[in-house]
């Protein structure tokens, strides 16, 4: 499935996140404006399980986040460090 764009237009982003979870499930692949291509999580009880889980089945690691190292997007002030194999946060 082709990524979902973000935000769409005309339209409320709460009434987008009810729609994209009603039309593909909890988990949604999104673009963000500047072709950013990212994962949407729509419900509370994924959410809970995507910030307290183990990293098995959603991904913590900053390394795998394509868009910080290849420039798309700048790493958040402070917080990030970047070296030629890897960001950590």
């Amino acid at each position: 499935m082709e990524p979902r764009q973000l935000p769409v237009a005309g339209e409320r982003t709460s009434e987008t996140l009810s729609r994209f979870r009603d039309e593909s499930g909890p988990v949604v692949r999104i673009e963000l404006p500047g072709a950013v291509e990212a994962w949407m999580v729509t419900s509370y009880d994924t959410v809970n399980e995507v910030l307290t889980g183990d990293g098995t089945v959603y991904g913590k690691n900053p390394a795998a986040f394509t868009a910080l190292h290849d420039g798309t997007i700048a790493p958040p002030t402070g917080r990030c460090a970047s070296s030629s194999r890897a960001t950590t946060c």
